[in-house]
This record gives structure tokens, C-alpha cells and sequence, in this order.
């Protein structure tokens, strides 16, 4: 066996025999049958079908089964404006309204289609606070376009103060903006 120190110019190599010892058990692997600090029993299988809630009443559990038909609540691409291209045409040439905590801007559309597009900044909160913003801004355009007489295209521009407003604060004021017009 040599073992001199590397670096010296020797090798730090140990010779080992290739002779096989008879494998053991592995202690730390369990028997076949389990833990046998256990009591055997048989235990029912997990139940089968729908289950009902622990924090809804059934009733209610009842009301959003699958077979009550959801409806899409998203916002058809048609409905949206997509491109910058389109804002800043809004922003220059489109009609404005400031509110207390938005800005919305419009043009008349010839098509008869309305579309909207929604600026929530950071300024405004974080992530889940912007997404919010937007949700209800979007639930008032899908409530609202059906009252339009005329096809419009909406930029609705939030100002931070926009964060505490309800549902129904927001479709106030957006209304009242737009009817302004």
C-alpha cells in the first residue's frame, strides 16, 4: 500500500480486495409485512363519487355541480384593445373624462363593435390589488356594452387612489363618465 502525500510527487492510492462478502440484510429497510408495531387490520377503501363540503352548505354545493352550465366570463379578443398602436391613437386623438379615480378616454367605432383597454400601473398596488382593479373595470364594460348605443372604443386609465373601490364604486363612476359623453 502507498500512501505519500499528493503533491509530492507520490500517489495517494490504496489497493482494495475484490474478494465479495455475502450480502446481508439491509437493517434500515423495512420487513415484507410492515411495521409490525402496528395492528393488522383491514381498512375500507377510500370512498367512491362526489363528496360534499365541509364549508358549504349542500344546497349550495348542489348549485355548482358540473351539471349547472358555467358560462365564460372572459373577455372576447374582439372586445379588447391589444396593441399600443391603438392607445396611443386613443390618447391623441379620442375624447377624455377624468374622474376622481380614472381616466377614460373613447372614440366612436364604425364597426358596432365597443372595445376596451385597461392601464392599472404599481402605482396603484401590488399585483393582486391591479388584477382586481381590472376585473371589476372589465365586469362593468360586460355589463355595460350592451347599454352602448353607439360602438365606442374605451381606455380606462387607473389612478391609485382606484385600489379602494368596490364593484359597485367603480361601475358608478365609470358610468357616470361615460355618460358625460
Amino acid at each position: 500500500m502507498s500512501t505519500k502525500a499528493p503533491g509530492r510527487g507520490g500517489t495517494n492510492e490504496t489497493h482494495l480486495s475484490t474478494q465479495q462478502y455475502p450480502t446481508q440484510a439491509n437493517p434500515r429497510v423495512s420487513h415484507p409485512h410492515g411495521d409490525s408495531g402496528r395492528p393488522r387490520r383491514d381498512q375500507a377503501p377510500a370512498g367512491q363519487g362526489p363528496q360534499t363540503s365541509d364549508r358549504q352548505h349542500p344546497a349550495e354545493a348542489t348549485a355548482l355541480s358540473p351539471a349547472t352550465p358555467i358560462t365564460r366570463q372572459r373577455l372576447p379578443r374582439r372586445w379588447r384593445i391589444r396593441n399600443r398602436r391603438e392607445y396611443v391613437w386613443l390618447q391623441r386623438d379620442g375624447r377624455r373624462r377624468s374622474t376622481l379615480h380614472f381616466i377614460v378616454l373613447w372614440r366612436g367605432r364604425t364597426d358596432g363593435v365597443s372595445r376596451l383597454g385597461l392601464t392599472v400601473s404599481r402605482k396603484v398596488g401590488g399585483a393582486v390589488i391591479r388584477n382586481r382593479v381590472k376585473r371589476r373595470v372589465r365586469e362593468w364594460f360586460r355589463r355595460q356594452r350592451l347599454q352602448l348605443v353607439q360602438a365606442r372604443d374605451f381606455v380606462v386609465i387607473a389612478r391609485p387612489s382606484a385600489a379602494i373601490l368596490s364593484a359597485a364604486e367603480i361601475a358608478v363612476e365609470l358610468t357616470q363618465a361615460g355618460r358625460a359623453s
